[in-house]
């Protein structure tokens, strides 16, 4: 008699469980649309980073404040390439003094006009933090 009791109440609890179970034909499951952005290029001056790197060994000019007051560091200058690769709105982040951030800004107002930063097919506008380092010879 108890076996009886206990099969009852559990062929209940199966018996509410099943319709919860019932396929409705509405699908729960989240159906996933992949969608693929285009990748943001960034911009690169003409001939890469060791041309770069040579473009300001061969610019650049110590300011002769600065060596005489034996100023070494990095200037920071924050500036835009736009669309057609042009330098535009320069600003100073860090200056180390004795002239180096003029000189800085002399010597990128000089550069050669850039390959633009794109999107897909099209160029858009980057800016970014440029790092130029002043550093005196042992000479």
């Amino acid at each position: 008699m108890t076996k009886r009791l206990f099969i009852l109440p559990v062929f209940l609890l199966l018996a509410f469980s099943v319709p919860a179970q019932k396929h409705s034909g509405v699908s729960h499951e989240k159906t996933s649309r992949q969608v693929v952005k285009p990748e943001l290029i960034k911009p690169q001056f003409p001939g890469g980073d060791s041309a770069l790197s040579k473009f300001f060994s061969d610019s650049l000019r110590y300011p002769i404040p600065a060596r005489q007051a034996m100023i070494q560091g990095r200037v920071s200058i924050r500036l835009t390439i736009d669309e057609k690769g042009n330098i535009q709105n320069i600003h100073i982040i860090k200056d180390i003094g004795g002239g180096c951030v003029n000189e800085a800004i002399r010597v990128i107002k000089a550069m050669p006009r850039w390959i633009p930063a794109h999107v897909g097919n099209k160029n858009v506008p980057y800016v970014f933090e440029l790092p130029i380092r002043f550093t005196l010879n042992e000479e």
